[in-house]
């Protein structure tokens, strides 16, 4: 039998389930069970099956303005807490006797505006937890190796998800909703029973190594105005099948410099990734993006595409088919090099370079269209493509790399427009 303070009200003491303690409040007997059921104390009452006893105020308080409640459940006990404090930490469990393994459910009222860091962090058998429409922040490792806890709901009201706030949990399904703005590094690394993952359209920004060697994750949808998904943010999610990118609206207010982006490893060795639809919005793909999608053969790339990164689809040895838009300015180095089912590729007439080694090693490729703009042609571009067999360059064309087109079939035909 414990006995616990609740604010400025009277002691009681709390009866196990499996206890045959009679507790007494201020001279009124609580009857005693064979099995106690669980006890509740909300607000100012105390209830025991469908008997209220009305607990006094101590002696000497003054009485305090709105009093709102927070339920905590244990495998003992359910307890309704009046809270007043808009911040929720790993303090107030220690303050109150709780250890972070006996917590099963928690329902944080509305006056909370912020959990803090750690604040459930380890809680290993939390399995539910109710969050308040109001709520602003979830700070770092919030829910933390919270392994048992499956589902959640963010509120609107939260803009940003901090660095590993559900790093290692047991999440299979998490709502995002519109409001949410970031979401930062780590935040669901490790959570391996997470299927699919929906980010609402507000969001800007997916951090590194977000959703990193998640190895259940099948689906990703990606709505609205994203500026950046950033290093390694899918890296290692090996069941990922499905990437939806919808189309965006470009924020005018984005400088240049800060384009949105597919940053450099962002979807390496998701080895299951078979269907990829990129949707306007995205202007940079960056070096080795998706390195090792050794299950991607088609590939299309928006009109809003300005640069592939280097290395950025390396070695899709199965990847059949390539489209690239108008609008494409820069071909990394070695981009598609080793890309060995690749048959054909039309380069955009706004691409000016076909940078080193850019689709060396693409031994099936039979089928390249140049256009009229592109200017140079680098080392090793095409080297060992040894399925072509014509290549018509434009008059444009104003270098060629001696070892361009090293490797290829000995019958190679450059047929030069214009002489």
């Amino acid at each position: 039998m414990r006995q616990v303070w609740i604010g400025n009200l009277v002691p009681y003491f709390c009866i196990r389930r499996d206890g045959y303690k009679t507790p007494t409040i201020r001279g009124s007997k609580i009857p005693s069970h064979k099995k106690t059921p669980t006890i509740r104390a909300l607000g100012s009452s105390f209830i025991n099956q469908d008997i209220a006893f009305k607990m006094s105020q101590a002696e000497g308080e003054d009485n305090v303005g709105e009093v709102h409640e927070i339920e905590v459940v244990t495998p003992q006990v359910t307890l309704m807490y009046p809270f007043t404090t808009e911040s929720l930490g790993p303090d107030f469990f220690s303050n109150k006797g709780f250890k972070c393994s006996e917590v099963l459910s928690i329902a944080i009222p509305s006056c909370v505006k912020i959990i803090n860091s750690d604040a459930f962090s380890g809680f290993c058998l939390l399995n539910n937890v109710t969050l308040p429409e109001g709520l602003e922040e979830i700070g770092s490792d919030a829910f933390r190796g919270c392994h048992e806890l499956r589902h959640l709901t963010i509120p609107f009201t939260v803009e940003a998800l901090e660095e590993c706030t559900f790093r290692g949990s047991g999440l299979e399904s998490i709502a995002l909703s519109n409001g949410l703005i970031e979401i930062i590094g780590m935040a669901f690394k490790g959570c391996n029973h997470l299927l699919s993952i929906s980010i609402p359209s507000t969001c800007l920004l997916i951090g590194e190594e977000a959703f990193a060697y998640l190895q259940n994750l099948r689906e990703v949808t990606l709505l609205g105005s994203l500026t950046s998904i950033d290093a390694f943010a899918f890296s290692g999610c090996t069941s990922l099948e499905t990437l939806n990118i919808l189309p965006s609206v470009i924020d005018e207010n984005v400088p240049e410099s800060e384009p949105p982006t597919i940053g450099e490893h962002a979807f390496d060795s998701c080895t299951s990734l078979s269907n990829i639809y990129l949707g306007n919005g995205i202007q940079e793909i960056g070096e080795r993006a998706f390195e090792a999608c050794e299950s991607l053969r088609q590939l299309r790339l928006p009109s809003s595409v300005r640069n592939i990164g280097k290395e950025a689809f390396i070695e899709l040895e199965n990847l059949i088919e390539v489209s690239l838009s108008e609008g494409l300015e820069t071909i990394g180095n070695y981009a598609f090099h080793g890309c060995e089912e690749l048959k054909r590729i039309n380069i955009p007439s706004t691409v000016k370079t076909i940078s080193t080694g850019a689709f060396s090693g693409c031994e099936s490729l039979c089928q390249l269209t140049l256009r009229e703009g592109l200017a140079a042609i680098e080392h090793g571009a095409f080297s060992g493509c040894s399925s072509l067999t014509t290549v018509i360059l434009p008059a444009s064309v104003k270098t060629i790399a001696a070892s361009a087109f090293f490797g290829c079939n000995e019958n190679l035909s450059l047929i030069f427009v214009g002489g």
